[in-house]
């Protein structure tokens, strides 16, 4: 079923002029709204007042919106300005191809950065319970007697 807009291009809820209320028709335009707002660190309840809806409507049309942290919220909108530019900057626009390389060049410096640091590095395997228990009774004895216990053997040199 196609939808139907209204003349400033706002969707006709189905049972539009039927009895009972007009349902909410969730658009775009809102669920960008919504985020906007959800990073300004709005509450629901103030979201919803500023559309003018209930806080349960709120919830029932736009819970993806609401549900999606502000940190993942952030990085759509840097992707979605990221995608402007890359637009602007194939249509000729001189400002937005110098912006789009200093962008990229700060990328490929934090990248780089990341990897100086070591993040991209595979973690360690955690050792077992019985494992953890024995360095755990090395390390105490170790401490204890001055580093003489350091040299006993330990559970695992007993495993066949």
């Amino acid at each position: 079923m196609a939808a139907k807009f209204d003349l400033l291009g706002d969707p006709i809820p189905d049972n539009h002029g039927k009895a009972g209320r007009d349902g909410h028709v969730a658009c775009r335009e809102n669920h960008n709204k919504i985020r906007l707002l959800a990073i300004a660190g709005w509450t629901q309840a103030q979201i919803a007042k500023e559309l003018g809806l209930s806080a349960p409507t709120l919830r029932k049309h736009y819970f993806l919106s609401l549900k999606k942290g502000a940190s993942i919220a952030v990085s759509e909108i840097k992707a979605q300005v990221m995608l402007m530019l890359f637009k602007a900057a194939q249509g000729g626009n001189v400002a937005a191809m110098k912006e789009l390389l200093k962008q990229a060049e700060r990328s490929e410096l934090e990248a780089l950065a990341g990897k100086a640091r070591g993040d991209g590095k595979a973690k360690e395997k955690p050792l077992g319970k019985k494992a953890q228990q024995s360095k755990d009774a090395r390390d105490i004895t170790a401490t204890a007697e001055g580093g003489v216990a350091a040299h006993l053997p330990s559970y695992s040199d007993f495993k066949h």
